[in-house]
């Protein structure tokens, strides 16, 4: 169900290509009604460049925001580029508005919490592309939600304001709990 809305959400809102989910009559280069103020955050990694061309495709305004060290400049003159981490500096955020937020590279809960300190209020659409990653068996084949997750210590929530929790971040980051 999770992965159906978030398919669904990115397919209405032209940012997956039609020719992706079998639907090859798409022409070419086909416009929407009104272009987006689309950020991504990463773009430059693993699923990131196909995000940015095919959204620039589509006539959007794509930004940019990441370190600049994965494929640097890759889409300089093309896309607006914001420079930051989200680990430990998300400034160049700080009152820039957008139509949708395409969440790539996130990995620790206060990846998030860092972008949205800037972001809340300032996107209309938040799409968070998720990983496997919290899986316990990397090597099961179709793991899906239902597929056991990485231990949390009792009362843990990763999610809690409070995401410099020693205890928390040792759990998450713990390679034993893989």
């Amino acid at each position: 169900l999770v992965r159906s809305a978030a398919a669904a959400g990115a397919l209405g809102l032209g940012l997956v290509p039609r020719v992706a989910l079998g639907d090859e009559n798409e022409p070419a280069g086909t416009r929407p009604a009104k272009p987006l103020n689309i950020l991504i955050l990463g773009g430059t990694g693993f699923t990131g460049p196909e995000q940015v061309n095919y959204a620039l495709s589509r006539g959007h305004h794509v930004t940019l925001f990441n370190r600049n060290k994965t494929r640097p400049d890759m889409f300089k003159g093309k896309v607006d580029q914001l420079l930051g981490d989200l680990g430990t500096d998300t400034s160049a955020l700080q009152g820039k508005k957008f139509d949708v937020v395409i969440d790539n590279p996130t990995t620790l809960p206060a990846w998030v919490r860092n972008a949205a300190k800037h972001l809340a209020g300032n996107v209309k659409h938040y799409i968070f592309v998720s990983t496997t990653s919290v899986y316990r068996d990397q090597s099961e084949i179709g793991i899906n939600e239902n597929s056991p997750t990485v231990p949390m210590p009792e009362g843990l929530d990763p999610y809690q304001p409070d995401q410099r929790n020693e205890r928390q971040l040792a759990a998450s980051s713990n390679p034993a709990n893989y």
